[in-house]
């Protein structure tokens, strides 16, 4: 049994990320209610994935949505964490951008013959 609780993230779905994730490997009896995940880092919503193996072979998998809000449990928000990481690509990006301009220009300069 494998249980992943990754985040939600509709406006950048690349930044989604691993939150939480335990696995056990045994036999299973009736009588088992949970496994236990520690967080690594908190979010508003987050959807968690239960993937059940006998002998190496997928068996069953299971896929719930939750979001905090509709939780009695305070979940905290990474927001901040992902749009500072946004923000940061778009900044690098467009850096990375301003410097080929202005390499590419200078070579078309040097090649213009003088008139």
């Amino acid at each position: 049994l494998t249980v992943t609780a990754k985040t939600n993230n509709e406006f950048l779905p690349f930044l989604n990320r691993t939150i939480a994730k335990a696995s056990w490997t045994g036999t299973i009896g009736g009588n088992i209610y949970a496994l236990t995940a520690p967080f690594k880092g908190s979010s508003s919503s987050f959807t968690v994935t239960a993937k059940l193996y006998r002998g190496g072979t997928l068996v069953d998998t299971v896929t719930l949505p939750y979001d905090c809000k509709n939780l009695n449990v305070p979940c905290g928000s990474s927001v901040s964490t992902e749009l500072i990481l946004a923000a940061g690509a778009i900044f690098l990006l467009i850096i990375v951008m301003v410097i080929l301009v202005w390499l590419t220009s200078g070579k078309m300069r040097n090649k213009i013959p003088n008139i």
